[in-house]
């Protein structure tokens, strides 16, 4: 009779109490922290990421032909989207990057526009390039001129991660063409990055219409990124 008293005592003092419900009491779940991914900066910035792009397109065409060259940025324009990876240390620049865009193309003088359709797939490859955009002296035009120093501004010049180049391919409706060309970018803020992209693009005479053929195009665009 003692010990039922004793037990029962025991049980009814709230420390005790705690101590059984902490043993019996199953084991909450704890969620990892969210790790936001690291920004981007000068020396360092690897990951995937998604953006924005507007493009020109200067084209030369085969109208009958007669060879109309136009010159950058007047053979259209376009705008879409961008994804891809790059891999950035400070010294090596490896990328991949997929485009796709909604395009006009200028066919000519008095020929209107076509519209179309633009996608790219190209592969970047870059390095460290301390000074790129440092100060150089221009030649002078005649002799009484001194040398001008061009410069290029401060804040410019410290957000270039680095130039490449770049190869790869280029889709539209009348046919695929094998692209090379160059570009470079730079950090905008901790997770936005500027791209700035040129790629000249050989169609080998692509017939777009019954009149009118594409031989070759070059592209420039600007891309806004965003690094996730």
């Amino acid at each position: 009779m003692r010990r039922l008293i004793f037990a029962a005592a025991l049980l009814a003092t709230p420390a005790y109490a705690a101590d059984v419900n902490a043993q019996t009491a199953p084991a909450t779940p704890t969620k990892a922290p969210y790790t936001a991914p690291a920004p981007c900066t000068v020396s360092s910035c690897s990951g995937f990421y998604i953006g924005g792009n507007i493009a020109g397109s200067g084209s030369s065409l085969d109208v009958l032909n007669e060879g109309i060259g136009n010159s950058l940025l007047s053979g259209g324009g376009a705008f879409g989207a961008d994804v891809g990876y790059r891999f950035w240390n400070g010294t090596y620049y490896f990328g991949a990057e997929v485009f796709g865009d909604y395009s006009e193309l200028s066919l000519g003088p008095g020929l209107g526009y076509q519209s179309s359709y633009l996608f790219g797939e190209v592969a970047k490859f870059g390095l460290a390039f301390p000074g790129l955009f440092g100060q150089s002296g221009a030649a002078s035009t005649t002799g009484s001129q001194s040398p001008v120093p061009v410069t290029v501004p401060a804040g410019l010049a410290s957000a270039l991660i680095a130039p490449y180049l770049q190869v790869g391919g280029v889709e539209r409706p009348w046919g695929v063409g094998w692209a090379v060309g160059a570009g470079a970018e730079f950090v905008l803020a901790a997770h936005w990055n500027l791209d700035l992209s040129y790629l000249n693009v050989q169609y080998n005479n692509a017939t777009i219409n019954p009149i009118v053929s594409e031989q070759s195009e070059n592209i420039f665009k600007i891309s806004l990124n965003y690094h996730l």
